[in-house]
């Protein structure tokens, strides 16, 4: 590999060890490296990849899993040709089997309540939370609160999706995750790789509103009411429990901010900060500048709810400046390259 290659590989590694260390700090972890016969020198390159790995493993990342039986970090595999699947499949089992949460004992009814539930993805994504109650009862699982108990526990394994941060999300058990992310994609994507079908933006008249979400990271409630149709309330809220979205009170159609669809990039610093988040000992994860850019527009937000004027934010991919009170306006600049977020006023 040329260094521009293995610089670009080793941050690209780097953001998601570090991620799933950020996110899932207790969850076992292993690197498999898939495509083993096209390796032109085979076994050689295989250690030289495994050097590499291990190399960038020196920050301690506790939750991988070595492949012991090849004295190796990495499990190298060839799906195609059935290599390396036995030592992988070891490791899993043996990883299951040793992990104390995999030992939690629970009612056969519960099992049985989950499989009916999983039996409906060949129909559907998600189930409302009275179809669930009455596949609960139907499996014995009879009271609310006991069904509660199995739902959180289905959710917290990963076989079901069920967020209770409000009404709208609690009536909603989402039995097939990836319809959350294919339904958050609609409109959290890069706009010039991943399009909409312009004809039928066109003809919907959201020309202007899909322009406007993809730019300027305001999204109309028409589009979208166009792009999740009944699912609108759910999808906003769940956005909206993720700080992904803020309302957006600036104008006079109803219209979210979505920050992490802003594209101008501010060119100058925030000048003579007062606070500085420095994460360069560790790293600035994804989202966090623009959670904090919602949050500071939803602050702002309650003056015009209360008849009070304020000052329209001036938003950036990487600056914001927002009146968060009357007459306080507070500036906020994220640098990827320091791995920094600071704040005047």
């Amino acid at each position: 590999l040329n260094p521009q290659a293995v610089d670009e590989t080793s941050k690209y590694l780097l953001f998601w060890l570090r991620s799933v260390r950020l996110h899932a700090p207790d969850s076992s972890l292993i690197l498999v490296g898939t495509f083993l016969s096209d390796l032109e020198k085979g076994q050689e390159d295989v250690v030289m990849i495994d050097r590499f790995l291990k190399k960038l493993a020196r920050e301690k990342f506790p939750q991988i899993r070595p492949n012991t039986e090849d004295d190796l970090l990495l499990f190298p595999i060839d799906n195609r040709y059935n290599l390396g699947i036995l030592p992988l499949k070891r490791a899993i089992e043996r990883i299951v089997h040793n992990d104390p949460k995999v030992a939690v004992k629970i009612p056969m009814r519960w099992l049985r309540f989950l499989d009916s539930m999983l039996s409906k993805r060949k129909h559907t994504s998600c189930l409302s939370i009275k179809q669930v109650a009455a596949i609960a009862r139907d499996m014995g699982v009879t009271s609310v609160e006991e069904q509660e108990d199995a739902l959180r526990l289905f959710h917290n394994r990963g076989a079901i999706t069920h967020l209770t941060g409000s009404e709208t999300l609690h009536s909603i058990v989402t039995i097939r995750p990836q319809w959350l992310l294919d339904n958050l994609s609609l409109v959290i994507r890069d706009g010039d790789l991943h399009q909409l079908d312009e004809q039928e933006i066109e003809k919907a008249g959201l020309g202007e509103d899909v322009r406007n979400t993809f730019t300027e990271g305001i999204a109309s409630r028409d589009f979208l009411e166009f792009v999740w149709k009944y699912n609108t309330d759910f999808f906003v809220d769940l956005m909206r429990s993720a700080m992904l979205l803020s309302d957006w009170n600036f104008g006079t159609d109803r219209s979210y901010l979505i920050p992490s669809q802003l594209k101008t990039v501010h060119k100058d610093h925030v000048q003579a900060p007062r606070c500085l988040f420095n994460f360069s000992e560790s790293f600035l994860p994804m989202g966090v500048f623009q959670r904090l850019v919602s949050l500071c527009v939803i602050h702002g937000s309650r003056h015009l709810e209360k008849g009070k004027p304020s000052m329209r934010p001036e938003l950036y991919k990487n600056f914001a400046v927002v009146e968060i009170e009357p007459n306080f306006v507070v500036r906020i600049g994220e640098d990827t390259d320091d791995q920094t977020i600071s704040l005047s006023s």
